[in-house]
């Protein structure tokens, strides 16, 4: 739940020109793809525990996906990308990925009033037309590449989760 939808500050949703934000964008995202189910998700690092690549997991949303695929939630705060190999269970499956960056690069990106999905600028389309946010389709793999300071989604379309049937 938001405590500003716009005004000062920086956790608002809209600017004073009633643009969106990022967080709006992300909120879009967040309502389109992510289902109410939260699955358990155990995630192994060679490096020990890092706090700068997070990973949650969730039943996608119904209404927009099939029943039994899963979104993989990742937030990459480092400088540097991650790699993330995946459990048979989903590395054979289509990946629709939504990938969050700034168009500013660095650590300086983490605070613009701009995003990108998928390398493209988000922005209304006019005053009342948000524009079509759609996945970029990935092949089965077995490791997926969380670009530095990115956050996103990777619904997983044919995962078959039964928790999610």
């Amino acid at each position: 739940m938001r405590q500003v939808l716009f005004g000062s500050g920086s956790y608002h949703l809209i600017d004073d020109n009633l643009d969106p934000l990022p967080d709006y964008w992300l909120s879009v995202l967040y309502k389109k793809l992510i289902g109410p189910e939260v699955l358990k998700l155990l995630a192994v690092s060679d490096s020990g525990r890092s706090k700068r690549v997070r990973l949650y997991l969730h039943c996608a949303n119904r209404k927009s996906y099939t029943s039994g695929a899963v979104v993989l939630i990742f937030m990459n705060l480092s400088r540097k990308p991650a790699r993330i190999s995946l459990p048979a269970l989903v590395s054979s499956s289509t990946v629709d990925a939504f990938v969050l960056q700034s168009i500013e690069p660095g650590e300086e990106g983490l605070k613009s009033r701009s995003v990108q999905l998928n390398g493209v600028l988000l922005k209304m389309m006019d005053d009342k037309t948000i524009p079509e946010l759609s996945g970029a389709q990935l092949p089965p793999a077995e490791h997926l590449k969380l670009p530095a300071y990115s956050l996103g989604f990777f619904v997983f379309l044919e995962a078959q989760a039964p928790a999610c049937s």
